[in-house]
């Protein structure tokens, strides 16, 4: 049996670190990193709920995802019914026992703020 392994890139990781202004950003950044569900690189939460959770602001909380979302170490999926739903890139880091996690994890990273097909409307008839 493989063993289960949590694989970081170091470049990455370095880069992520620099983007990070101050003891507020940093306790954000250490928020989503520590409640990460890694089966799926994903954190399910609102930025009012991080915010609260890391006694900072709202404002906090969405100025380091815009620049997170922006550098694509994380992506935010949209939609009201969805709440906060974010992934983090496979590219920094992520769990399994082989490559192929990786491969199946940067599939979905690259849809994940895709509208799901369900939230579409429908086409009309010509």
């Amino acid at each position: 049996m493989a063993e289960k392994f949590l694989k970081m890139d170091q470049d990455n990781m370095v880069a992520l670190i620099k983007l990070i202004k101050g003891e507020q950003q940093a306790a954000v950044v250490s928020y989503i990193i520590d409640n990460l569900d890694l089966r799926y690189n994903r954190l399910d939460k609102t930025q009012r709920e991080i915010a609260h959770d890391c006694g900072v602001s709202t404002k906090t909380v969405s100025d380091i995802i815009k620049l997170l979302c922006e550098k694509g170490f994380l992506k935010k999926r949209y939609g009201k019914s969805l709440g906060g739903q974010y992934m983090v890139s496979p590219h920094l880091f992520y769990r399994g026992y082989e490559n192929r996690q990786k491969v199946e994890l940067n599939d979905k990273f690259k849809n994940f703020d895709k509208k799901p097909n369900y939230l579409k409307e429908p086409k009309k008839p010509e």
